[in-house]
């Protein structure tokens, strides 16, 4: 048997906690199903489902999954010596797939709305390699963020510098950059008017 940290049959296939985040879900689940050739095919022994807050990132989610995973092994335990566990078929007509990932795909897109970007970053938190974007030349990793209210501005420019990050205009609000620094560890030094490119 193995754990899929999705509501089997929907999303099947890899990043599935990832995915959850990036697309905003407000619950999401696991499941415990018997392993079969295909990823993620088998028929189902147990489900749980879990919410997702905006407290949460993909470490957070991964803790919850693994907490309800756990249970429902023990549960599963007493019953596989007889064979006695469920054996529930996934609907062909429900199935559907995560989209595979890219490095690419981690680039903060800054004409797109603050949540979405949120979302992103929060997806890829270290040990995620971390959404990134560019700033004066450098790659820039943006391991941690949090909405805001922000002076409108053209998407991709800091427009405000507090003690907590870096406010950064999007295509639809603003959002505050609280974890980031340049891919070689370097800190970075923005100035208000600055941009980050795509």
């Amino acid at each position: 048997v193995g754990i899929h940290n999705s509501l089997l049959p929907a999303y099947q296939g890899g990043a599935s906690l990832n995915w959850a985040l990036i697309k905003d879900y407000s619950t999401w689940g696991c499941t415990l199903f018997h392993l079969e050739e295909h990823i993620d095919t088998g028929e189902i022994i147990f489900q749980e489902s879990f919410d997702i807050t905006d407290n949460d990132n993909i470490n957070t989610l991964f803790l919850k999954s693994d907490r309800l995973s756990v249970e429902m092994v023990n549960r599963f335990l007493p019953l596989a010596p007889e064979n006695l566990a469920p054996r529930i078929k996934q609907n062909p007509s429900e199935i559907s797939k995560t989209p595979k990932r890219t490095p690419e795909d981690s680039a903060i897109s800054w004409s797109s709305d603050n949540r979405c970007i949120f979302n992103l970053v929060r997806a890829l938190k270290r040990p995620y390699p971390s959404a990134f974007s560019f700033l004066n030349g450098g790659k820039v990793l943006i391991n941690s963020a949090s909405l805001t209210s922000g002076r409108k501005a053209k998407a991709g420019m800091i427009t405000e510098i507090r003690d907590s990050g870096i406010v950064v205009s999007t295509g639809a609000g603003s959002i505050l950059l609280t974890e980031i620094e340049y891919e070689n560890g370097s800190s970075i030094a923005p100035k208000i008017g600055e941009f980050f490119n795509e």
